[in-house]
């Protein structure tokens, strides 16, 4: 039995809409925890040659978002504002891990912004 089976329509959108703020919150944590295990070289020290072989076997991310991660924090400490977009829902992790490598401080508001 799905154990949200008998909330009331109300309380299951309410709780989807936690959830989805929650998901945000937890993507941009994730890149923010990944910058720093990139600037300490952790990866190095726990046997992998980076950051994706990192994500893929130490967290078992996915290879596609291993690389939109990756992707991502290889551009934040340049362009916080990812960061803070992941972490409101402005910005999706596919969206950023796409735009990421073609912002400049010339176009990064209008990229983002689209």
């Amino acid at each position: 039995m799905n154990p949200y089976d008998t909330l009331t329509d109300e309380a299951l959108h309410e709780n989807l809409l936690s959830l989805g703020r929650g998901e945000c919150e937890a993507s941009a944590d994730i890149v923010l925890h990944l910058m720093v295990v990139k600037d300490r070289k952790m990866f190095a020290k726990k046997g992998f040659s980076g950051i994706f072989g990192y994500c893929t076997d130490a967290l078992r991310f996915s290879r596609s978002s291993a690389y939109r991660r990756k992707t991502v924090v290889d551009h934040a400490q340049e362009f916080p504002e990812l960061i803070a977009r992941l972490r409101d829902g402005r910005l999706h992790l596919c969206a950023a891990a796409a735009i990421a490598p073609n912002l400049t401080r010339e176009n990064s508001k209008e990229l983002m912004d689209a």
